[in-house]
């Protein structure tokens, strides 16, 4: 079978995720994940946090008590989130990928929409993005807008309905 030629006539736009792709955030999402979940006596490894980049942070926190066969109650979730968020900040040093910026400014300047997908909350999108790479982008679906964060395919059907493109382009 022969592979199909690629037609970039076809595609209007290009939607990318931050963590792991656009910043090299995913060892402070690990240590930050690893110190809080500690204080439960709940031990992760990077790849049990690696396999859920982009999933919401509650799916994170289920996973690992549900793994461990302990209870969780909603406050103790809303308390963990919580010291996630302070440790993520306070080891967070921001590192872009090199020539993540070209590539967005030049797929900008062929006319293609941009979006950013990501499972992190739209004030941690901010914050790790830098002005000049943040303005690119046309929509920002992030976590806290979705109801089915990844895997699931909804954020990325939300930023192509807000393209006004249909998913194939």
């Amino acid at each position: 079978m022969k592979t199909p030629k690629f037609n970039p006539k076809l595609f209007k736009a290009v939607l990318f995720d931050m963590d792991g792709v656009l910043v090299d955030s995913m060892p402070y999402h690990f240590i930050s994940w690893f110190e809080v979940l500690r204080k439960y006596d709940i031990r992760v490894t990077p790849g049990d946090i690696f396999e859920r980049e982009g999933a919401k942070w509650n799916e994170v926190i289920k996973f690992a008590f549900k793994r461990d066969r302990r209870p969780l109650s909603p406050e103790t979730e809303k308390k963990i989130f919580e010291e996630r968020r302070a440790l993520f900040a306070k080891y967070f040093k921001r590192y872009i990928f090199a020539g993540a910026f070209i590539i967005l400014e030049a797929l900008k300047n062929r006319g293609f929409s941009l979006g950013l997908v990501s499972g992190s909350s739209l004030d941690e999108a901010k914050k790790m993005l830098p002005e000049e790479i943040y303005g690119l982008f046309d929509v920002k679906i992030t976590g806290d807008m979705v109801k089915r964060g990844k895997p699931y395919p909804d954020p990325y059907l939300i930023a192509a309905k807000k393209l006004n493109i249909s998913p194939s382009q």
